[in-house]
Parts: structure tokens; sequence; C-alpha cells
């Protein structure tokens, strides 16, 4: 399932995505996203492992993916209280969830992260303009299961 994963979670941009069932376990929290932007590398000049996948893709859309944070201290939805944690290393991410087509915003700090291309994961230079119920179908069929746990700790 999983064929690919970059350690450079900063190329992530959550503007359009719509999330999936989230796992927090063990510290490491884990989103299916759907419509992920690809942002540009950093003036970092880190080549991070796996970040190559991406090259030409920059201001693309992932139709699928998992994001992982790794390390995961807090998480918040609350804007006050995200106030409270050091930026370094914090980051505030939202979207739409799949069935309910609620929208939420969350802050996270954690150590390290990365996202993870499955063999439905595909580029497009315009959003996936899902179907409710195609979301559905695509998210539903794509859980954080123990599959995904154990392939994602293979590629560490």
């Amino acid at each position: 399932m999983i064929t690919h994963i970059s350690h450079n979670i900063s190329r992530a941009n959550f503007a359009e995505v719509t999330l999936g069932n989230v796992v927090l376990l063990d510290h490491t929290l884990i989103i299916p996203a759907a419509n992920l932007i690809v942002m540009e590398k950093g003036d970092d000049n880190i080549n991070y492992p796996g970040d190559e996948v991406f090259n030409g893709h920059e201001g693309s859309y992932v139709n699928f993916c998992f994001v992982v944070y790794e390390g995961v201290e807090t998480i918040t939805s609350n804007f006050d209280t995200s106030r409270d944690i050091p930026l370094e290393k914090r980051d505030c991410y939202g979207g739409v969830h799949y069935l309910t087509g609620a929208y939420a915003e969350f802050w996270v700090k954690y150590n390290s992260g990365k996202i993870a291309l499955t063999n439905q994961s595909e580029f497009r230079y315009i959003p996936n303009f899902f179907s409710r119920d195609e979301k559905i179908r695509l998210l539903a069929e794509c859980p954080v299961s123990s599959q995904v746990l154990k392939e994602l700790s293979i590629f560490k």
C-alpha cells in the first residue's frame, strides 16, 4: 500500500484538504488526507530522505496520502491553548472531515513528520473535486489499518 515516504513535512499544505479518521498511537499522529497541496522546497537546503518524489510537483495536489507526525507532545483545537505551545515544531493544520463535512483546525507539537504516498496517490494540478460519496469511498477504503502501521514502521 505505501509506496514512498518523504521526511519533509514542510512540503504539506492543508489549505484544501479533506481529512479521514485520525489515529494517535504511541505519540504518532496519522492522518489520511485527500487533496494535500505540495509546497516548494524550503530555504533550509536540507536534502530530506524521500523528498525527490515531490520535485517537479510543486503547487500540485496529492489526491490521497497519509500525513504522519512522530513524537507528538501536544495536540489542541483551542487557539488560546495553542499560544502556550513553543513555536519550534508547532504547526496548525485543518481540513474538512470526509463524513461530517465539518471544518476543524488543530495545533500539533511534534519532533518529526513525513508524508506517505500509497499506490492510490496521484499528483494533480487542480484539486480533485470529490463528491461526498467519492470522499467517503476513498477515505473509507484507505483507513489507518494495521497494515499501514506495519508499513510505516518498515520505512522509518
